[in-house]
């Protein structure tokens, strides 16, 4: 049981250092966005090659759930449950920017894309990369939705993993 994002690859090529780099600078941006992200196995630092991106949420802050594995040699249905935690965005940005490139044929998630648009991610793929880019207020709404924490209670916890303490 839990929220998940199914996509379908249609190829096995190695991914291009552009896709790579995209992949990265989603990872930071969400970063920036206080999303803790982390290995595939929820610590460690995310992985980002020509043949495969891995990562999760954080375990320590309970954030992990399914780890969302993308090979470039894997062609065929995939899936990720992600149960709604603060890494979904990121998986399905990650997820549209790949279709945006050609590496995925089809993408769909248990909800309707209200959920997709609720939390910052839009499924326009006609846009440039930058109609993908979340913002701030929708990612904090995301992470507060998410706890149910007050914003002092969220900053806090955002200062301690600015600064590595989580």
């Amino acid at each position: 049981m839990g929220y998940t994002i199914y996509w379908e690859k249609k190829n096995k090529k190695d991914f291009s250092l552009e896709f790579q780099n995209a992949v990265k600078e989603i990872l930071e941006e969400m970063r920036k966005e206080n999303v803790v992200i982390r290995g595939p196995y929820g610590d460690g630092e995310p992985i980002v090659s020509s043949d495969f991106i891995g990562f999760n949420g954080c375990e320590k802050l309970n954030e992990d759930h399914e780890s969302f594995w993308f090979k470039s040699q894997n062609a065929g249905f995939n899936f990720c449950k992600t149960q709604r935690k603060p890494y979904t965005p990121v998986v399905a940005r990650v997820l549209l920017l790949a279709k945006k490139y050609g590496y995925i044929e089809t993408l769909s998630h248990d909800d309707d894309d209200n959920y997709w648009e609720k939390i910052g991610v839009y499924n326009n793929l006609d846009n440039s990369y930058d109609a993908l880019k979340t913002t701030s207020d929708s990612m904090s709404m995301t992470v507060r939705m998410y706890y149910g924490a007050p914003d002092d209670v969220a900053d806090a916890i955002w200062e301690d993993i600015d600064n590595n303490d989580i």
